[in-house]
C-alpha cells in the first residue's frame, strides 16, 4: 500500500466554517451533499489554491473527516523497509489551514492484510467525539480536542465478528444517541451501541451474514427508521428502534468486493458490487399488515417482496438482466453456500439431483423494485 498523500485546496470564498464542516463518510448527511455557499464558480486559469499538501500520514485508504477547525483522518506510523505500511494504525488530527499536526492517538498494531495493511475508513465526528474503526475491527471514541480515549470495543471479540479478506472498511453511523456499526457473524450482522459508553443496545439477529465493506446508512420510509447496509451476502434494511429485520434481498451475485455504500432517495435504495455482480433499485413500501419477509432468498420469497429489476451481472450459475422493455426481470440462479469467493456449481439437495430455483422479478411501468415489510 502506497501512502497517503493530502492535499487541500479552497473552494470557497469565504463561508462560515460550520456551514462546510464534513464531519463523516459522505459528508453530514451521508449523501455526498453540501450545504457549503460561496463555492468558486469556476477555476482560476492557474488552478485553485492549495492551503497544503502532506505525506507524513503513513498507509490507508481513508478519507477525511472536516469539522470545527480540525481535519481528522486514519493512517499508519513507524514505516520500515521491512514494514513499508508501519506498525500501528493512528487517528492523526491536522490544523486544515496549514496541515500542522495537532495530535495523534495510536490505534491497534498493524497485521498484514490483502492489497495493504492500513486503514480503510473515515473518521465519523459526532459532537466533542469522533468515532473510529481500524481493519482489524477495533472501535474507538475518542475526545476530538485532544485524541483521548473514551471507549473501545472489538468487533471480534466483543461482538463476535470476523476480518473481511481486505479488513474491516465501514465508517460508522451515529444516528442520535446509538452508534451502528457492521460486525458480521452468528450474533447479529448488525450492532448498535451507546455511543456515550460502548454498551451493546441491539443487535440484528434476524440478518447473520458476514461483513462487506460497505458502510450503514439511515433512512425514514413511511413513518419507520431504518438502518440500511449491504453485507457479503444481501441488501437489508433493519428498524432502528430494535434492530429487527425489515427486509433483506439477496438477488445480486455478492462474491468479492461488497463496498459501495446504499444510495437511499425517499422509498428508493439503489445497490450494486463489483465483480459482475451488477446492480438493482429497490422500492420500499409498507404493507397493510405490517408484516415482513420471511424469507430472504428471491426464489421462495414471501408474498410481501418482490424484485422488479437487476442490472446487468452474471451470477455463479446464471444471469440477471433487464429487459429492453423494462417489463420483466428474469433470475436463474442455483442455490450456493454462504462463500462466495468463486463462481462454483449447483450443489446438490441431497436427494440425487441440484437445485436450480428460478425466480421471475415483476417490473413496474418505471422499473421499480419493491420490498415490503
Amino acid at each position: 500500500m502506497s501512502s497517503i498523500s493530502l492535499a487541500v485546496v479552497a473552494l470557497s470564498l469565504g463561508a462560515p466554517a460550520d456551514q462546510c464542516d464534513w464531519p463523516q463518510w459522505q459528508g453530514p448527511h451521508r449523501d455526498g451533499h453540501s450545504s457549503c455557499t460561496g463555492l468558486l464558480q469556476k477555476w482560476p486559469a492557474e488552478g485553485p489554491k492549495l492551503v497544503f499538501k502532506t505525506d507524513k500520514l503513513g498507509a490507508g485508504y481513508g478519507s477525511p473527516a472536516v469539522v470545527g477547525g480540525k481535519l481528522l483522518i486514519l493512517g499508519t506510523e513507524n514505516a520500515t523497509k521491512d514494514k513499508p505500511d508501519g506498525d500501528a494504525s493512528v487517528l492523526l488530527c491536522l490544523d486544515p489551514n496549514t496541515g500542522k499536526e495537532v495530535w495523534r492517538t495510536k490505534l491497534g498494531d498493524i497485521k498484514k492484510l490483502d492489497r495493504g495493511s492500513g486503514p480503510r475508513s473515515t473518521p465519523t465526528v459526532d459532537g466533542s467525539m469522533a468515532y473510529v474503526l481500524d481493519p482489524q475491527g477495533e472501535l474507538f471514541c475518542i475526545q476530538v480536542a485532544d485524541g483521548k480515549k473514551v471507549w473501545s470495543k472489538s468487533l471480534v471479540a466483543d461482538l463476535g465478528g470476523a476480518v473481511p479478506s481486505w479488513g474491516y472498511s465501514e465508517s460508522v453511523l451515529i444516528d442520535g444517541d446509538k452508534l451502528i456499526c457492521t460486525p458480521g457473524g452468528g450474533k447479529g450482522a448488525l450492532a448498535c451501541l451507546n455511543k456515550t459508553t460502548g454498551e451493546v443496545v441491539w443487535r440484528s439477529t434476524d440478518v447473520k451474514d458476514g461483513a462487506g465493506y460497505s458502510s450503514v446508512v439511515a433512512a425514514d420510509v413511511d413513518g419507520v427508521r431504518q438502518y440500511i447496509q449491504q453485507t457479503m451476502q444481501s441488501a437489508c434494511g433493519v428498524r432502528a428502534s430494535d434492530g429487527k429485520l425489515l427486509w433483506r434481498r439477496e438477488d445480486l451475485t455478492r462474491r468479492v468486493a461488497v463496498i459501495p455504500t446504499p444510495i437511499v432517495h425517499k422509498d428508493h435504495v439503489f445497490v450494486t458490487a463489483g465483480y459482475g455482480a451488477g446492480c438493482e433499485l429497490i422500492s420500499l413500501t409498507k404493507s397493510p399488515t405490517g408484516s415482513r419477509p420471511t424469507r430472504s432468498t428471491p426464489a421462495r420469497s414471501s408474498p410481501t417482496t418482490t424484485a422488479a429489476w437487476c442490472g446487468s451481472g452474471t451470477s455463479s450459475t446464471g444471469t440477471a438482466t433487464r429487459t429492453a422493455s423494462g417489463s420483466a426481470c428474469r433470475s436463474s440462479r442455483a442455490s450456493r453456500t454462504r462463500s462466495r469467493s468463486r463462481p462454483g456449481p449447483a450443489r446438490s439437495s441431497g436427494r440425487g439431483r441440484s437445485r436450480t430455483p428460478t425466480v421471475t422479478c415483476t417490473a413496474t411501468a418505471k422499473g421499480r423494485a419493491r420490498s415490503s415489510w
